[in-house]
């Protein structure tokens, strides 16, 4: 009987799949359905970079990621996009699905806005200051250890 019921959960469990899969791969006409973006990242960055990331499109050979202006700034193999250098200010991204002949397949549906704000001066320059004591006191502790290590060999 439990195994009766197992298998008719699990051919349950199948059809109610594929006919979730079969809703995501095609809209009404058979066109397909556009994929979107995911995981999109807390705003605002405050650190210069994103990583953008987007549903897999199972017919893709590769992926391009479009800024506002229509460039291409990243084009690879995988369903993620990792963009670095960017300043203060405003960002916005498209990303499409392309096949082995260059045309393109699908582009998001929404665009992936991202905001960039540094963290401000007030807190970088106490930190850099820091960071400048913690290297000198390490090279000074480096420096002074050598020393005294040669004269303990010169006196023995």
């Amino acid at each position: 009987m439990a195994k009766f019921f197992a298998v008719i959960v699990a051919i349950g469990l199948a059809a109610d799949l594929k006919a979730n899969a079969d809703s995501k791969s095609t809209e009404p006409g058979g066109a397909a359905s556009p994929f979107d973006f995911v995981d999109l990242p807390s705003s605002p960055a405050r650190e210069g970079y994103v990583t953008l990331s987007w549903e897999p499109y199972e017919a893709a050979s590769r992926y391009e990621v479009v800024d506002g202006g229509g460039k291409v700034i990243h084009s690879g193999v995988f369903p993620q996009a990792f963009i670095s250098g960017l300043s203060d200010g405003e960002y916005r991204y498209r990303v499409r699905a392309v096949n082995a002949s260059g045309e393109i397949l699908v582009q998001s549906a929404s665009t992936a806005t991202i905001e960039v704000s540094h963290w401000p001066a007030i807190y970088v320059w106490p930190l850099l200051g820091v960071g400048f004591f913690v290297v000198a006191a390490v090279v000074f502790v480096i420096v002074a250890g050598e020393r005294w290590a040669s004269t303990e060999e010169v006196s023995r």
